[in-house]
């Protein structure tokens, strides 16, 4: 019987596996430290790419590193994908990006001329150009009420101190307003999406979501996080929009669940 020789790994991809393996010594190290011992195994199962066998082989070069794997090990392990491997970060990169934009305006000077400014073109992203209807207000809420907010919405009251928000969208009966907080989702200069700390997030809890949809997930209890849904060699991840985020493509796991679909942004005055 004749058998298939299996092809020669590069020279990167050696050098994908000799990071890759350094940086799971590495990750060990620090788990002994809190008495953990991450098993090859257990990698295998978290990252849902096989068994221990398949995880061997990634790390000692047996097979060639490739994006789906890339990803889901950095995730587990807390590595920077393009300290791993600066071959499939910039083939990722090419795959999602870049592209040119201008600044987010503010709500409060968006007008009907400015709308196509300020909306990127269509074609399975968030946002569309719609008509020009009287702006309705939304509530401002927390991080931890967004994770539970279809729970609550129907008996939501603003009280005095909640601020109310303008949208030119209609986010349906429930929809509300989220301040982004921290760094995750400030893209680079040449970017064509950009939420930098302190944009306000109008969101839509009923629209349907979909890959390229920016989406507000609960994920490690009741409160909620925004990224991007991005699908990867048929696998879901959240995706940072900065690319030097330490875990910029997270893993869409079973126990996160969707709390909306952001459909317009901007920086309060």
């Amino acid at each position: 019987m004749a058998t298939v020789q299996k092809r020669a790994l590069s020279a990167d991809e050696i050098a994908d596996a000799a990071r890759l393996d350094a940086a799971w010594k590495a990750y060990k190290e620090k788990c002994a430290e809190k008495g953990e011992r991450p098993s090859q195994e257990w990698l295998g199962s978290v990252t849902k790419l096989g068994k221990q066998s398949v995880i061997g082989q990634y790390l000692r070069g047996a097979i060639p590193l490739n994006l789906k794997a890339l990803l889901a090990i950095c995730a587990a392990i807390g590595a920077r994908p393009s300290d791993i491997s600066p071959r499939l970060t910039k083939a990722l990169n090419e795959l999602t990006g870049p592209h040119q934009v201008g600044e987010n305006p503010t709500i409060e000077g968006r007008s009907a001329s400015g709308a196509s400014a300020y909306n990127p073109p269509t074609g399975g992203d968030n946002f569309e150009l719609g008509p020009d209807i009287r702006p309705r207000r939304y509530p401002e809420i927390s991080w931890v009420q967004a994770g539970m907010w279809t729970e609550i919405c129907d008996n939501f009251v603003a009280e005095e101190g909640v601020t109310l928000h303008a949208c030119p969208y209609d986010l349906g009966p429930c929809g509300y307003v989220l301040r982004v907080k921290g760094q995750s989702m400030t893209g680079a200069p040449e970017s064509k999406y950009s939420f930098p700390e302190d944009t306000l997030l109008f969101v839509n809890p009923d629209l349907e979501v979909m890959p390229g949809k920016f989406v507000i997930v609960a994920r490690n209890g009741n409160e909620a996080t925004f990224k991007r849904l991005t699908s990867i060699d048929d696998q879901l991840f959240l995706e940072a929009m900065n690319p030097s985020w330490p875990l910029r493509f997270t893993p869409l796991e079973r126990e996160h669940h969707f709390c909306g679909v952001v459909v317009f942004s901007g920086r309060p005055l």
